[in-house]
């Protein structure tokens, strides 16, 4: 899914969306119905990601037919359920920071949200397990940045000043 304006995507490096353009603030019986007040909702590339912010409800079962649904909770208490053809419960709560659960294809699922909640949401499609395909290569950051990298593992934190050079030479690189 491409915006109005964006380089066609031989010409872009990677895609960048701004938080406010997938906002999304629920009101009346529509925020009440689905159980989420506002969230900011991206779908690029046959990726879904949303940053959600829940009321207490149980929201409505649903499945889908070729996507995970990986749901992580960031603030909250949510208890993951779902159940197969045959009768099958299973649930899980999530209450601590970065519990995780993932529904495949194919699982009717729902979420009980116990109090007010903010979970991060991706639907996704498969082949395979994404760390065992993610061949990850260190490489040295371009310009002068690896330098100025070295230097904020060597302080404490971010000085005003390394945070001040690293700015110039991204202003730099891109010409």
């Amino acid at each position: 899914m491409t915006k109005r304006g964006d380089p066609p995507s031989e010409a872009r490096l990677f895609l960048f969306r701004k938080g406010t353009e997938g906002l999304e603030l629920l009101e009346g019986e529509n925020a009440t119905w689905r159980g989420i007040s506002r969230r900011i909702r991206h779908e690029v590339e046959g990726l879904l990601l949303h940053d959600a912010e829940l009321t207490p409800q149980l929201q409505a079962g649903h499945r889908h037919a070729t996507l995970h649904e990986a749901v992580m909770l960031l603030d909250g208490e949510v208890e993951a359920c779902a159940w197969d053809d045959t009768g099958r419960i299973q649930t899980r709560l999530l209450s601590e920071w970065g519990d995780l659960v993932v529904f495949p294809p194919g699982l009717s699922h729902t979420l009980f949200v116990r109090k007010n909640s903010r979970i991060i949401v991706l639907r996704f499609t498969t082949q395979g397990r994404a760390q065992d395909m993610d061949e990850r290569a260190p490489v040295p950051l371009p310009g002068g940045l690896e330098d100025f990298r070295r230097k904020t593992l060597e302080l404490p934190g971010l000085t005003g000043e390394t945070r001040q050079q690293i700015e110039q030479e991204l202003e730099r690189m891109k010409g």
